[in-house]
């Protein structure tokens, strides 16, 4: 499972460094806590790569306790989860520098590289 364990799995919001995150492989349990987050928490989720429990005000300690037990309780999942994550920030087997979104936070376009 990219060397992560059920002790690694991250209760966290859906900004932006939830690309770092799936770059890293890492597992994601999201809860939005912004209107930008929205987007991002939703699309990731679609894709597998993470558990969106959509906005904050609906998440109680018993549904992230129930939802964590659930994830820790099936390692199949978490592996599936953490490799789908991963796979988002691939495009076309590019990475690092040369993956689309990396170019477009470092400000290069698809002509310059």
């Amino acid at each position: 499972m990219n060397g992560f364990d059920t002790n690694n799995i991250l209760q966290c919001a859906g900004g932006t460094a939830t690309w770092e995150r799936c770059f890293l492989g890492l597992l994601s349990v999201m809860i939005i806590i912004a209107h930008n987050q929205a987007g991002i928490a939703d699309a990731i989720a679609a894709e597998g790569g993470a558990v969106n429990l959509k906005w904050r005000d609906h998440v109680s300690v018993a549904i992230l306790a129930e939802t964590l037990t659930s994830l820790i309780t099936n390692p199949d999942l978490l592996c599936e989860m953490s490799k789908r994550s991963f796979i988002i920030m691939t495009v076309e087997g590019r990475k690092g520098p040369d993956h689309p979104l990396v170019r477009a936070l470092i400000g290069r376009s698809h002509a310059e590289a």
